[in-house]
């Protein structure tokens, strides 16, 4: 993406979900209200949040993409990175993590999604960032989770927020405040 395509926002409100618990990690979802719309264009698209859950049988593919580290050790990257991973089935996913005997750990919701291959995760700085599948030929995306928790980097599948799970809480927050929080200046589909 051309530098001349990179756009910096300046966040004026957090809106966190009511029932974030911090502990179960379970609701762990926010809207962000921006100084200045987005202008989309080539680069910078809107996309689509997924409707249903359509994807966690085990067999489908998802990207995760972020500027978190790339090692569990290891510094924040300098550029937007991405990685295409398995969607577990949840209770495959609970299975891996039951694996490791503590009981501190939280448990996999309906509300979650677990995703991860060999070697391909979220890690220390890419929470809040999306999970995405490809939809059609015609090269749509959408959103099927937001980056929320796991165990090291790459070790165990990430636990995503559930975006299909939390429609109505986001079609209710979104505009609070800011019904111009989005400006296109291109035809953005998706």
């Amino acid at each position: 993406m051309p530098e001349s395509s990179k756009e910096e926002r300046n966040i004026v409100q957090i809106f966190k979900h009511a029932e974030y618990d911090d502990k179960n990690i379970t609701n762990d979802l926010a809207l962000l209200k921006l100084e200045k719309p987005v202008k989309f264009d080539k680069y910078i698209q809107p996309i689509c949040l997924n409707k249903q859950d359509d994807y966690s049988d085990g067999t489908k593919m998802a990207v995760l993409a972020g500027w978190g580290r790339t090692s569990a050790f290891g510094l924040p990257s300098r550029v937007l990175r991405h990685g295409t991973m398995t969607v577990w089935k949840n209770e495959e996913c609970s299975k891996k993590y039951e694996l490791l005997g503590a009981d501190d750990i939280p448990k996999i919701e309906s509300t979650m999604v677990c995703a991860g291959s060999p070697g391909v995760d979220a890690c220390q700085g890419d929470s809040g960032g999306p999970l995405f599948m490809k939809r059609d030929a015609q090269g749509h995306y959408e959103q099927i989770g937001v980056v929320s928790w796991g165990i090291g980097c790459g070790l165990f599948p990430g636990v995503y927020t559930r975006v299909d799970k939390y429609l109505d809480w986001i079609n209710t927050n979104r505009g609070l405040g800011n019904e111009n929080s989005i400006e296109s200046n291109a035809n953005a589909q998706n």
